[in-house]
């Protein structure tokens, strides 16, 4: 806090040769595929501006702004966090998906619910890591219909994953 406090009357007194340094943490799904475009935006908004970007999961997000190291976070799924102000900024839709000759595909539209929950229950599931919002929301989601899944694969970082996609033979995502 020192450290940024420090800054302060020059960025008030608007000195040109100090730049604005934006500390901000974004989480593993959101850090690749979101921000990018957002740091695009803020470079042409404030050509002063220093970004320090920070990509990890959730949870660890949430520590790293609670300590100070952090002024900002963007995360995706429903976070809780004591201490901190959250707002809600974007929305999305968690998606399943399978490899097109998947079984499921084909069998989905002939099966009834209970059926089809009873086949995505003996499936192994590409998922995200333990601290990340996205694993966080799809328990919440899809565990009450299936209980607790099979992993089949644990991906900390979606970003290195496009070359390996489709999912081996059997595993749903």
């Amino acid at each position: 806090m020192l450290e940024r406090a420090a800054e302060l009357p020059a960025l008030a007194a608007g000195h040109a040769d100090v730049p604005e340094r934006i500390r901000v943490g974004a989480s593993r799904t959101v850090g690749p595929f979101v921000v990018p475009a957002l740091v695009a935006e803020l470079a042409q908004r404030r050509p002063r501006a220093v970004v320090e970007l920070t990509v990890a999961n959730t949870a660890s997000l949430l520590a790293r702004l609670r300590r100070l190291e952090l002024d900002v976070a963007l995360v995706e799924g429903d976070a809780t966090a004591p201490g901190l102000v959250l707002t809600h900024w974007l929305h999305d839709e968690l998606v399943l998906f399978a490899r097109a000759g998947h079984p499921l595909v084909r069998l989905a539209p002939t099966l009834g619910a209970a059926a089809y929950k009873a086949a995505l229950r003996e499936q192994a599931w590409a998922l995200r890591e333990p601290g990340s919002g996205s694993l966080e929301t799809f328990l919440r989601a899809v565990a009450p219909a299936i209980g607790s899944p099979k992993i089949g694969v644990q991906v900390d970082d979606p970003s290195r994953c496009a070359s390996w996609w489709p999912a081996p033979t059997g595993w749903a995502a």
